[in-house]
């Protein structure tokens, strides 16, 4: 599967939450775009994902943004979609819920431009233990369309990921 290729939600989360388990790893991620439901039911509709699911943060604000752990002076600088606010983001609510796995999402769903960022960019960070990565994605598509290749991307990034642990 290429970067820019998705797969059908539903295909995806039974190959994701199975290497989590066997690690035992949990997992727990914020989001800034609306993806807590599409996420969430992607990772939890699989039997067993409670072994690993831990919880969520939907930080729509940035008060709720600053109240998760991102810094006032990095969403000052930076704006609420940028890799600086997706990496702390991503730290910050591994920290909070305790986990080696955290996934966050922020990012531009339109229907225009925000921050002078485009409609369709959106910043995916994936922690899992010490290594962080943020992603920068520039999507198209309505709003229902670029949250359901987020939640895609993250969840292959996941898998490809947690499956050489």
């Amino acid at each position: 599967m290429s970067e820019n290729t998705f797969a059908p939600i539903a295909t995806l989360p039974s190959s994701t939450i199975w290497p989590s388990i066997t690690v035992s790893i949990p997992i727990s991620r914020s989001l800034a775009i609306s993806l807590i439901i599409l996420f969430s039911a992607s990772i939890t509709s699989v039997p067993g994902a409670s072994s690993v699911f831990v919880g969520a943060n939907v930080t729509y604000a940035n008060d709720a943004k600053e109240a998760l752990g991102v810094k006032q002076e990095t969403l000052d600088k930076y704006g609420a979609v940028s890799q600086e606010t997706a990496k702390e983001m991503a730290i910050s609510v591994g920290d909070y819920h305790k986990t080696d796995v955290s996934v966050s999402f922020t990012g531009n769903a339109g229907p225009d431009a925000m921050e002078g960022k485009p409609v369709g960019e959106v910043y995916i960070g994936i922690k899992i233990k010490d290594n962080i990565k943020v992603y920068k994605l520039q999507l198209d598509g309505d709003r229902q369309k670029i949250r359901e290749q987020c939640v895609n991307f993250a969840i292959k990034k996941l898998y490809d990921e947690v499956k050489v642990l």
